[in-house]
């Protein structure tokens, strides 16, 4: 079944929103091999059924503990057809290092400005149009708990699963963009460009700079390493 994936920071509404998309019928169970707990739903797109997977909250998709593995584990799916960000619109820099993380992953994405109601009332207005323009994403603004902008969100979905996303590239320093070159030739078709795992993998085996090097390569690049993600 084609899969819509709800990813975002601790706290921001994000199984609120989930919610809104599923209804009350909902499924919890554990991650395989994990003590992690998953939601998921069915929603329907102009006839076309999806299943809408809630995520543990995270901070980053290179993980430092079990939520965030899973979550990366997740966003490796090739049913998945889009990702939909939930923010907290009172922390948006908090919300960018996750959103820049997730277009790495090459998958269509887009970002929900949650409880953009409290960032009003602090004084905190965020321009929209001029956020997606950067990004290169479709950016809306939710209220979960009384489900404004939730409709939008939903036309969004829709147009972002028919349409193709522009490629997102962040430039990295010479000697990172080399081993990320040499370690995408080693990765599986569905996997190809997708800069996120590539960089997970380097990070969790602390050899990205030694990567560089010829011999720490063909250990590190091994097509048997990489598929043990």
């Amino acid at each position: 079944m084609k899969k819509i994936v709800l990813v975002g920071n601790p706290n921001v509404g994000k199984s609120v929103i989930f919610n809104s998309l599923t209804g009350k019928y909902v499924a919890v169970s554990n991650y395989p091999g994990t003590t992690v707990d998953i939601s998921t739903g069915i929603d329907k797109f102009d006839r076309e059924t999806f299943q809408v997977i809630d995520t543990p909250g995270v901070n980053s998709l290179i993980p430092h503990s079990e939520d965030e593995m899973v979550t990366s584990d997740i966003l490796l799916d090739k049913g998945i057809k889009t990702v939909i960000q939930v923010a907290d619109s009172k922390n948006l820099k908090r919300t960018l290092l996750l959103t820049v993380q997730l277009l790495e992953t090459g998958l269509p994405l887009i970002l929900d400005l949650n409880m953009h109601d409290e960032a009003k009332d602090r004084g905190i207005a965020i321009d929209i149009k001029k956020l997606s323009q950067i990004l290169g994403i479709e950016v809306v603004k939710t209220v979960a708990v009384t489900k404004e902008g939730v409709p939008q969100l939903r036309k969004t979905i829709w147009a972002t699963i028919s349409h193709k996303q522009p490629e997102f590239k962040l430039k990295y320093n010479s000697i990172i963009e080399e081993a990320i070159d040499k370690i995408n030739g080693y990765l599986p078709t569905f996997l190809k460009n997708n800069r996120s795992v590539i960089l997970r993998k380097s990070v969790k085996t602390h050899k990205i700079y030694s990567a560089t090097t010829e011999h720490s390569f063909e250990n590190f690049a091994n097509p048997q390493n990489l598929y043990d993600l």
